[in-house]
């Protein structure tokens, strides 16, 4: 990721279309659905990052942190209509992205490893799990946190 500072507006845009403008139209498509059906559960998976962001992580930890408010703000808006929206923060975890870095970019798995409490980077199955649970009727009291799933990131 570049400096903050370094961030050209076709960059900047692209992070935004990604990042936060396709989150929120997905969510705004689903309410319909879900007010029909009588109740809902939206997950936004946002990051880490966006709690505790590190240098160089740029307005992609600007955008994680908007998408933190913008679940609270969702969940307060939308629980009325017995929609309940929360987010899911993840630490770093095995995906293709995850794994395509740490194939090109020397150090980058190792650091993701010695940022957290249980050195080692998760599955992907240790993320689907909080998701369920926050989608599931044992969350059914649930709406507007953030659930961190990190290995301990923000410990250190």
């Amino acid at each position: 990721m570049a400096s903050s500072a370094a961030t050209r507006s076709t960059a900047f845009d692209a992070v935004v279309d990604l990042n936060t403008r396709s989150l929120v139209m997905a969510c705004a498509a689903a309410v319909p659905h879900m007010r029909r059906a009588g109740r809902g559960s939206i997950v936004n998976v946002i990051s880490v990052g966006g709690i505790k962001p590190s240098a160089y992580m740029g307005f992609y930890a600007i955008l994680k942190a908007g998408l933190n408010a913008m679940t609270r703000i969702m969940a307060a808006e939308w629980a009325p209509m017995k929609i309940r929206v929360n987010s899911l923060a993840p630490g770093s975890y095995h995906s293709d992205l995850f794994d395509k870095s740490a194939a090109v970019l020397p150090g980058f798995e190792q650091g993701a490893i010695d940022a957290c409490l249980m050195k080692r980077v998760a599955d992907t199955e240790e993320i689907v799990g909080p998701i369920l649970y926050l989608v599931s009727d044992f969350g059914s009291y649930t709406t507007g946190t953030t659930l961190v799933a990190d290995g301990g990131y923000l410990v250190l």
